[in-house]
């Protein structure tokens, strides 16, 4: 049978039953993708339609050891510790050093 693929809004092919098999081997389509052949209706997602060579994926099942562990839960940034201990600021805040006020007589 001959068959042509939605690609992005495009009909791509013509292409035959092997050549889609290819095709769906590749991920080029899926489950989803439309696809039409000669004498169809209409466009129909592949799952759809059930062509001869759509033999979809089977599930993998997920053993208990294939999950990694959960990470610890951290605090996120941490700042570093000062190396030196802090000088004692200045008293009278910004408006007194910017006009210089309480300042030495």
């Amino acid at each position: 049978m001959t068959w042509y693929f939605n690609n992005e809004g495009v009909a791509d092919g013509p292409y035959e039953d092997d050549a889609m098999a290819a095709l769906l081997k590749q991920n080029r389509i899926k489950a989803q993708t439309l696809v039409w052949h000669v004498g169809g209706e209409s466009w129909k997602e592949i799952s759809m339609q059930a062509p001869t060579w759509w033999q979809p994926a089977a599930a993998t099942p997920i053993s208990v050891e294939a999950v990694p562990s959960p990470r610890p839960l951290t605090r996120g940034l941490v700042p570093k510790a000062p190396q030196a201990e802090a000088k004692p600021q200045a008293s009278g805040g910004f408006l007194k050093r910017l006009f210089g006020l309480g300042g030495k007589k």
